[in-house]
């Protein structure tokens, strides 16, 4: 059986929801929230915020990280 490794495991970031899983459910839950009668902007803005802090993660996530790194220095 062939484990698959996903880049938050990798990150060294506890197991649960993948950076991707959490804009995928921060944007059904902003689409949901703006079509509230009661939307409130402030909270809006902050889900939003949220939302591109999950993308962040993810693109970090994805970065190469260079061989100098892993070389202790002398």
């Amino acid at each position: 059986m062939k484990t698959q490794i996903c880049s938050d495991e990798i990150m060294g970031t506890p197991k649960g929801l993948t950076s991707a899983e959490a804009f995928a459910a921060f944007e059904t839950g902003l689409r949901w929230f703006e079509k509230q009668a009661d939307c409130c902007p402030t909270q809006l803005l902050l889900l939003k915020r949220l939302r591109d802090l999950a993308v962040e993660k993810s693109v970090a996530a994805h970065h190469q990280i260079k061989i100098d790194s892993f070389i202790k220095k002398i």
